[in-house]
């Protein structure tokens, strides 16, 4: 299976976040070439309780807008739930500009653009789409932000509250990737925003699906 065994991978995180659900807030890992797609959405949140979803389309080699993620896209605006998508400007099947097009689709969607593109080509077509669209979210996860001022440059181009923190653990240590925010040259309401105000606020919009 491509990426691993994510209905078995789900199932043991669901196991162990049980009882924890304050501190924190799973996201269930989609292949769009799951079978039954929709009914096994529904069932990541109402019976193991995720809080989002997580797509891949490099990994899983189908591109962003391929019709086998519309089931995904659906459930977020049923939800009210976030999707983290993977992004790479250059890469097969993920390039960034392709969420602009599903934002725009599913307009009470949450879409969060893993990476920012990954690369600074990535990151201005980032920039554009976030402009346009309130209801994609950016996140500083990856090495593109590894770069001094990346993040500067984005905090000024953005409304701040679209940015969320991101690690890429365990490929990229947590103390550089936290590094990344703690000492970028952006005030310190912008650092506690991006820090988790922002995440908090996207995971209070989930609701119980309409």
């Amino acid at each position: 299976m491509l990426g691993g065994d994510h209905l078995r991978g789900n199932e043991e995180l669901a196991a162990a976040l049980r009882g924890r659900e304050e501190r924190f807030a799973g996201f269930a890992v989609v292949n769009p070439h799951f079978s039954a797609l929709p009914s096994y959405l529904r069932r990541c949140v109402e019976d193991l309780g995720f809080r989002g979803f997580k797509v891949h389309p490099r990994v899983h080699r189908c591109a962003i807008t391929d019709p086998k993620y519309r089931p995904v896209w659906q459930a977020s605006e049923k939800f009210q739930l976030p999707v983290l998508c993977h992004t790479g400007q250059g890469q097969a099947f993920s390039e960034p500009d392709q969420l602009a097009v599903i934002a725009a689709a599913y307009p009470r969607g949450r879409f969060i653009v893993g990476h920012t593109g990954e690369t600074f080509a990535g990151l201005l077509q980032c920039v554009q789409m976030a402009n346009r669209n309130a209801n994609l979210y950016l996140d500083s996860s990856g090495w593109l932000f590894m770069n001094r001022g990346y993040l500067e440059y984005l905090v000024a181009q953005v409304d701040p509250r679209c940015i969320l923190f991101g690690s890429d653990f365990s490929w990229i240590d947590l103390r550089y990737a936290a590094a990344t925010v703690l000492f970028a040259d952006i005030a310190e309401r912008t650092k506690a925003q991006i820090l988790g105000e922002n995440a908090l606020a996207i995971l209070a919009k989930g609701g119980d699906g309409i």
